[in-house]
């Protein structure tokens, strides 16, 4: 692992995930697997953080079609 691949600071961790800083400080609270270390300042790994992205997205996905498919099934 180069330095390249960690991230430091929350801006750092909020531009490479393409998200406010806002929306990561909930992450953090939200989604305890996220893998953001906290040892004096904030930590990541890059590649550790898009797969974890990767990973999200599809739980997101996954669970809007099951909402999408219980909405259908008790509304027919």
């Amino acid at each position: 692992m180069s330095n390249e691949d960690i991230l430091v600071g929350m801006k750092a961790i909020a531009g490479f995930l393409k998200v406010s800083e806002k929306v990561v400080r909930r992450w953090m609270v939200e989604c305890p697997e996220l893998p953001i270390v906290k040892d004096g300042q904030l930590l990541a790994n890059a590649r550790d953080l898009s797969e974890w992205q990767r990973e999200r997205i599809k739980t997101l996905r996954l669970q809007g079609a099951v909402k999408k498919t219980l909405s259908t099934f008790n509304n027919g």
